[in-house]
C-alpha cells in the first residue's frame, strides 16, 4: 500500500517503517508489558537516535515536515506519542518530532482497548494459544477481512496475499526459526489489552489528525475512535471537508473522519485508495509535491447534509479503480446516519448526478 506513495514522491524525504516490539525480528524482556506506553517510548527513542545518527532528517525548529501514520494496534501507539505534551515528566515529552508533525493518519485505530475491541482481543489471543492451525488462520480471516472481499476473492487467495506482504511473519510454535511466532503475537495482544486510555490526553494532541474508518470493520468498531475524539474536540469548527484542508489548516488541533466500505486489513483491500490519500496529506503539508500520477478526477455531492465524496483515482500501475467514501465535517454531528453509507458507483452512470445509496452489510 506504501510503495506507490514511497516510489512517487522518492529523492523528497526519508521514510522510516517501524516494527514495534513483538514483531518479526525484535526482542523484548520477558516481564515487559508491550502496551501503547511502552511503544511511544520505543518510537521516541528510535526517532532520537536515528536523528542523532545522521539516518534521517533532524527536526527543524518552526518546521512541520514529519508525517505519521499509525495502523490499527499501532494508532493507539502513535496516539500515546503525539499526546506527550499530557506526561512532562516522560522522556518521550522530549521528543522533537511531535512538534514537527505536520499530521499524523490513524488507520482503523482505537484510543482505549474496552468493550468490543477488548472482547475481540481475548477472543484472538485464545484461538491463538489453544487453537489448531487452522482456526487460526480462519481467525484472521473472519477478524480482519470484510465479507465482501471475501466473497469477491475466497479465502485462500485473500490468505495468500495476506501472508505475500508480511516477512518473516509465522503461525508456527518454533519462535527461533524465523524471528516470529505465536509468541511475539499474543504478547502484543496482551499489551493492547494493559493499553494505557488516550481519551483524556486527546485534547493535549495540537496536531492535525485524519481518522480513517472502515465501515465494514469486525475488530475495532469504526465509529469508535471518531466519536471519542469529537469528544475532546467539542468545538465543530476543527473539523475539515477534506483531508487536505485540515493538514494545510492553521488550527493544529484540526480533524478529519472518513468512513470507507472496507474491513480491518485496510492496506490490503484499499491499497490504492490509501496510496491516493497519503499522498494528498503529503502534499497539503508540503505544497511543493505533486500529486500528478495519483488524482484523476473528483466529483462532490452533499445528500442528507453530509459531504459524500466519490473520487476516481488511478495507481501507479495504470489500472483505473473507483474508490467510494463517506467523510464527516463532524463526528458528533446529530445528522450522521447512525451507520455509515457508502455510494456505489458501479450503479451509477458517470454522466448522471444522481446517485444511490446501500447501507453497509
Amino acid at each position: 500500500a506504501l510503495h506507490p506513495v514511497l516510489v512517487h514522491h522518492k529523492g523528497h524525504g526519508d521514510a522510516l517503517l517501524v516494527g514495534f516490539p513483538g514483531l518479526p525480528h525484535t526482542c523484548w524482556p520477558p516481564q515487559a508489558t508491550l502496551n501503547n506506553s511502552l511503544q511511544a517510548d520505543c518510537l521516541s527513542r528510535l526517532l532520537t537516535h536515528l536523528s542523532e545518527t545522521g539516518e534521517i532528517q533532524r527536526p527543524t525548529p518552526g518546521r512541520r515536515h514529519a508525517f505519521f501514520v499509525g495502523f490499527g494496534n499501532g494508532a493507539c501507539a502513535l496516539a500515546r506519542f503525539m499526546a506527550s505534551a499530557a506526561f512532562p515528566d516522560e522522556k518521550i515529552g522530549a521528543c522533537d518530532y511531535v512538534e514537527a508533525a505536520a499530521a499524523a493518519v490513524i488507520i482503523n485505530g482505537f484510543f482505549a482497548c474496552e468493550g468490543p475491541v477488548r472482547r475481540s482481543i481475548s477472543t484472538l489471543m485464545k484461538v491463538f494459544v489453544r487453537g489448531s492451525h487452522e482456526e487460526r488462520l480462519e481467525a484472521i480471516v473472519a477478524t480482519l477481512f470484510s465479507t465482501k472481499i471475501h466473497n469477491a476473492e475466497g479465502r485462500d487467495l485473500v490468505l495468500r496475499n495476506f501472508w505475500s506482504t508480511r516477512s518473516d511473519l509465522t503461525l508456527d510454535e518454533d519462535f527461533q526459526a524465523r524471528g516470529f511466532s505465536v509468541v511475539g503475537l499474543c504478547a502484543m495482544l496482551r499489551g493492547a489489552i494493559a493499553h494505557q486510555d488516550v481519551r483524556p490526553h486527546l485534547s493535549s494532541i495540537s496536531v492535525p489528525l485524519v481518522l480513517l474508518q472502515s465501515a465494514s470493520n469486525r475488530f475495532v468498531p469504526p465509529e469508535r475512535a471518531p466519536e471519542d475524539l469529537a469528544a475532546s474536540r467539542s468545538d465543530v469548527e476543527h473539523f475539515s471537508a477534506t483531508a487536505a484542508e485540515a493538514v494545510a489548516s492553521e488550527d493544529r488541533r484540526g480533524a478529519h473522519v472518513i468512513y470507507l466500505d472496507a474491513g480491518h486489513e485496510i492496506l490490503q483491500e484499499r491499497a490504492t485508495y490509501l496510496a491516493i490519500l497519503l499522498s494528498e496529506i503529503l502534499c497539503a503539508g508540503l505544497p511543493s509535491l505533486s500529486t500528478m500520477g495519483f488524482a484523476q478526477g473528483r466529483q462532490t455531492t452533499i445528500l442528507n447534509g453530509v459531504e459524500n465524496r466519490v473520487t476516481l483515482a488511478s495507481n501507479l500501475f495504470g489500472a483505473l479503480q473507483t474508490e467510494i467514501l463517506h467523510e464527516q465535517r463532524a463526528p458528533a454531528d446529530e445528522n450522521r446516519p447512525s451507520e455509515p453509507v457508502i455510494y456505489d458507483a458501479s450503479v451509477t452512470d458517470e454522466n448522471d448526478d444522481s446517485l444511490r445509496s446501500e447501507k453497509v452489510a
